[in-house]
């Protein structure tokens, strides 16, 4: 459970005050240790993976077979074979697939989001070549997420509806950023 910051001040000031009265001390301030950790184990940690050289060149492998298909294959819906177009998801599955990963797919929620929860979350200044990006247009609806794959240099390559498949700048764009929700890393597959 998380509390406000406002209901901990209060708290604080509650148990300062039993103190001054002799009340209350031993138990308020285990409560309040109690809340505190459980704040603490409660609040989101953005998790910093190390990148490995085996994580990167994995990453490296990702991009290079996503920029085969720069400017070259057209947006189809629900489109998942660069014979006959990508959507967004199509071609992170594809691209993925290619280099040995399966990534989720089912009807019951959108591919981005499942292939965006597929992997660990990492931080923006974290991201490595390889990572996923996923966005959401801030409209409640589900089929208005979007995912990319993360190529270096604040770029990243997708399956734009208007555009096909596309490199675009990402912090930089006055566009995406502001759609931007988080970054995941896929793990490279095991070495046989």
């Amino acid at each position: 459970m998380r509390f406000p910051a406002a209901a901990l001040a209060l708290f604080v000031a509650l148990a300062v005050s039993a103190s001054a009265v002799n009340i209350c001390v031993p138990s308020c301030a285990a409560l309040h240790q109690k809340i505190q950790a459980a704040e603490a184990a409660a609040a989101p940690v953005p998790v910093v993976l190390a990148a490995p050289d085996d994580q990167r060149a994995f990453g490296e492998k990702i991009v290079n077979t996503a920029m085969k298909f720069n400017r070259k294959v057209s947006y189809v819906r629900a489109g998942r074979d660069p014979n006959t177009g990508f959507d967004c998801s199509g071609l992170v599955w594809y691209v993925f697939r290619q280099n040995g990963v399966e990534l989720p797919t089912s009807e019951n929620a959108p591919w981005s989001t499942q292939q965006y929860l597929a992997g660990t979350q990492v931080g923006s200044s974290d991201m490595i070549p390889g990572d996923l990006i996923y966005f959401d247009f801030l409209d409640g609806s589900e089929q208005n997420q979007h995912i990319g794959i993360y190529v270096g240099d604040d770029r990243f390559i997708h399956s734009s509806m208007s555009h096909g498949v596309i490199v675009s700048p990402l912090f930089s764009s006055t566009y995406w950023k502001p759609k931007y929700v988080g970054s995941s890393r896929i793990p490279a597959p095991k070495a046989a």
